[in-house]
This record gives C-alpha cells, structure tokens and sequence, in this order.
C-alpha cells in the first residue's frame, strides 16, 4: 500500500481520491496513528476523551498547589483552571513526543521540573492518565519496529523539516522498519494571476520581510466576508448555482458547516 501524508490530511483531502482506488490511503496524523493501531494490534482511543484527560489534569494541578502554592502556574489556575489545564497537559504531550524522559534533574528548569514532578503524580495514580494521542504515538514507536512492514511507500506532502518532532520520530521508525519515504517538493505557484501572488507570498521565505501582495482583481481570489455564516453560505450558493462550471477550492476558516 502507498501511503500520501499530510498533516490536515485528517480533513476531507482536495482533491478527493476515489474509494475503489486499491492499494492508496490518505492520511493525516489522527488517520496513521489509528491504521498503525490497527496493523500492531493495539487498543484505539476513543475520539471523544481528550475532556477526560484534561479534567484528570486539572485535578491534579490542584493536588499540586497544595504543596507547592507558589508554582508558576497558580495565579493563572485560579482564574481559568481548566484553560491552565488544557494549556499544560498539551505541554506535556508535546514534550512527550519529543522524546523526554520525564525525569527530575539537579538544576532543571522550575517549568521543567514541575511538570515531571506533575507526571510522577499521575504514574502514582491506580488507572494513570488517560491514553492519549501523544501517549498512543510513543507507544506505536516503540512497537512499530517488532512487526513486519506496515506499507510499501509513505508520501509526504510537507517539508521535512516542519514536522513536529513526534511525527518525525514516528516515520524515521517507519523508515527504519523498511518504509520508503518520498518527501515532495513544495508545491510552486504559477503565473501571475492574484492567487499566484498570493501562493508565492505564502511559499516565501519566512526569514525575510514579506513584501506586499498588489492585486489585480481578476477573480481568481475571492475573499467573502460577513457578519454572520449563513448570509456567506446563501450567498455563495446562489453564485455557484449561477456559474454551474466554477469550481473552486474553499479555505474556511473554522471548518463551518454553514
């Protein structure tokens, strides 16, 4: 099976690739971790329990200001608990994936030390923290490299070096386990038209200044604003029935169903 990957790939793709296409599969993050789960014969996470998680985390940020009244986080978890929780639980998946090991050193960083200190905690606790994504990505590799190869080919639609670093490590494991990996270049805009402009803006270099992007108008970017959803959808309904061969490529923000 070749594999095409890419990190909003969890969406609907664009274009879409036909159901009866044998041997292809796309996926985001979320889609390869479940399909590894699958292939190493792991338990799946239930989709709907990262509320659980966070709650669990949120307990025990106030498990540890009883001890340690004057963390970093205090002032803060007294205004908003569950925001600090979301925030710090989602530190320490990132950290996770990065590959840290959790353990208290003589000198660490406060922050540091407090969320190891954080994650004592919850390895004390009789069921632990719920599995998580991040918990679920360790997991597959460590145990990717037992089995036998989970595909033939990965694509990558993103450049190497913008993948968070679990992803990373989660196909250099694949690569070692005999997956080839195929990286494609970005993709270039072409032409002069106001999407190019836009395109080439967006694929420019980060590290210098963006010049301004001058449009020309000739409807090849539509930017549609409003003060409510369902005006841009009723509006934009009657001007794709009106131009029956226009077809275009959204980006909406907030994935709004409207």
């Amino acid at each position: 099976m070749i594999v095409t990957f890419g990190m909003t790939l969890d969406d609907a793709p664009l274009p879409a690739i036909s159901t009866n296409q044998s041997g292809q599969a796309i996926f985001g993050p979320q889609g390869l971790v479940r399909y590894l789960e699958t292939v190493l014969g792991l338990p799946d996470i239930p989709k709907d329990n990262e509320y659980l998680r966070i709650e669990q985390y949120r307990q025990q940020l106030g498990h540890y200001l009883r001890s340690a009244p004057d963390a970093f986080f205090s002032a803060s978890f007294q205004t908003d608990p569950f925001a600090v929780a979301t925030d710090l639980l989602g530190r320490r998946d990132e950290l996770m994936m990065a590959g840290w090991d959790f353990e208290r050193r003589p000198g660490m960083p406060e922050r540091l030390k407090c969320i190891a200190e954080l994650e004592a905690r919850l390895k004390g606790l009789s069921g632990g923290l719920v599995t998580g994504f991040a918990d679920q990505l360790i997991e597959i590799i460590v145990q990717v490299g037992k089995v036998e190869q989970a595909f033939e080919k990965l694509v990558c639609h993103e450049p190497k070096e913008l993948l968070p670093t679990g992803i990373q490590r989660l196909l250099e494991a694949l690569r070692r386990q005999g997956v080839e990996l195929v990286w494609n270049a970005p993709t270039q805009a072409v032409g002069d038209s106001d999407l190019a402009r836009l395109q080439s803006s967006l694929l420019s270099n980060p590290k210098t200044k963006p010049e301004p992007v001058r449009l020309k108008g000739d409807g090849s970017l539509l930017l549609l604003q409003g003060k409510r959803d369902t005006d841009l959808a009723a509006y934009f309904a009657s001007l794709l029935r009106q131009n029956e061969n226009y077809r275009p490529a959204m980006v909406v923000p907030g994935q709004c169903q409207a």
